[in-house]
């Protein structure tokens, strides 16, 4: 039996793995955080708050941010499509596009744009070669990510929303399916 560093249940185990009845290893881990921030300073108070108003001054402008790389992704898959481009050589910016959508969604209350912009980085990790066979997956997640922005969905609590991500899960999986063939 193999052991993970996330079971919690399973204290004893030899170099290799395996379980050893009745042995096991306490390791302490030092603390070195403090040494790493400094001796008892604290975030001033004033100056969350002004990071809090920043963000909420920029609220109001992520939906166009955002749609403009949304309409930018359309773009590159649309001329991929259409032989343009190579969607290959297109790779790096979707990911780019996707990764940074993903990383602002939260931040402004966007938790499904995030769930499906984290959905559509990890396909792209999980490809070996992006091919034109992929496209459906990109516009799907591409769609996903417009349909949010423009009904303006926030939170990721909705019945709908959690039925889209699940949709472009199994789309995914049945993906990874059809490149196994």
């Amino acid at each position: 039996m193999t052991v993970s560093l996330l079971d919690t249940d399973l204290d004893d185990a030899d170099p290799m793995g395996e379980l050893v009845a009745g042995e096991h290893q306490i390791i302490h881990v030092p603390n070195t955080l403090r040494a790493k921030t400094g001796p008892g300073e604290r975030v001033d108070p004033a100056r969350i708050r002004e990071a809090e108003k920043a963000i909420e001054e920029m609220a109001g402008d992520f939906r166009t941010w955002a749609m403009e790389d949304v309409v930018e992704l359309r773009v590159i898959l649309n001329e991929c499509s259409a032989g343009t481009h190579e969607i290959a050589d297109k790779r790096e910016k979707i990911y780019d596009i996707s990764h940074n959508v993903k990383g602002q969604g939260s931040t402004f209350g966007y938790t499904l744009l995030t769930s499906v912009a984290d959905s559509l980085c990890n396909f792209l990790d999980n490809q070996n070669e992006l091919s034109l066979d992929d496209a459906p997956v990109l516009m799907a997640h591409t769609e996903a990510l417009h349909a949010i922005l423009r009904f303006d969905v926030k939170g990721s609590d909705d019945p709908t929303g959690q039925e889209i991500v699940r949709s472009l899960h199994v789309l995914i999986k049945k993906q990874k399916f059809r490149d196994s063939l």
